[in-house]
């Protein structure tokens, strides 16, 4: 892991040449930068509450319904371009056609799986009793969700947030088809370049995208179940002492 951080990281420094080449390729990509992570964002939102609903079923009573496992995986099948693809079939006609939610929706139909994985993986590690008893002394579900659910799976929502933030950031196939005139991504923007030969440029782009990565990462540890919470608890043991 260290490795396939500091490698990217070391190949990158060299192309982008220096700070000031960094700069001058962030000025020119703001909007691009901005866009990319306004995209991201929504995804993860769009995609939350569907992937917990879809983990649910996964892992329900009796170990979830199997016939949930092929439907579920069957996004991750396709191609990027043939997801971009259906998209334009369903959506071009209608309002939502030209408009920047194609990409969202790009994003989490390809990722949408891959959060559900997630949270399916930790729902699975929690004693159903806990929840079963939650939801018996719950004042109301809204209260179940707060003060029971959510303490129990926070980390593990937030984990597959930051994937699919992560993974959104990154997305070139299907975004390439879907963005509307005029829109474009961080990623969508290296691939042009890519074309020109401007490496610098290059360079310094793909390292902006590497620590956007790398600040999800650290924030993807913080919040996970086990070792991240050890790790909030050690830094607020740490904190108190100070």
């Amino acid at each position: 892991m260290a490795l396939q951080i500091a490698v990217p990281l070391w190949v990158l420094l060299a192309k982008t040449g220096s700070v000031t080449s960094l700069f001058a390729a962030l000025r020119e990509s703001t909007g691009e930068l901005g866009y990319s992570l306004v995209v991201a964002l929504a995804a993860v939102f769009l995609t939350i509450l569907p992937a917990l609903a879809a983990a649910s079923c996964l892992v329900g009573r009796d170990g979830g319904n199997k016939l949930w496992w092929p439907i579920l995986l069957f996004p991750l099948a396709i191609p990027a371009p043939l997801t971009g693809v259906g998209l334009i079939v369903l959506f071009n006609q209608t309002a939502l056609g030209q408009t920047s939610l194609m990409p969202v929706l790009a994003s989490t139909v390809r990722f949408l799986p891959l959060a559900a994985l997630v949270l399916a993986g930790f729902l699975a590690s929690i004693n159903p009793l806990h929840l079963e008893a939650g939801k018996i002394f719950a004042v109301s579900q809204s209260h179940y969700f707060f003060n029971i659910f959510f303490p129990l799976a926070g980390g593990a929502i937030v984990c597959a947030g930051a994937l699919v933030f992560t993974l959104s950031l990154g997305e070139l196939g299907a975004t390439l088809l879907v963005a509307p005139a005029g829109k474009g991504t961080l990623t969508m923007k290296i691939y042009n370049y890519l074309h020109y030969g401007a490496t610098e440029a290059v360079g310094g782009l793909c390292l902006t995208m590497l620590l956007l990565v790398l600040a999800t990462l650290v924030v993807g540890l913080a919040w996970w179940p086990r070792g991240g919470g050890s790790f909030l608890r050690g830094w607020g043991c740490w904190k108190s002492k100070k």
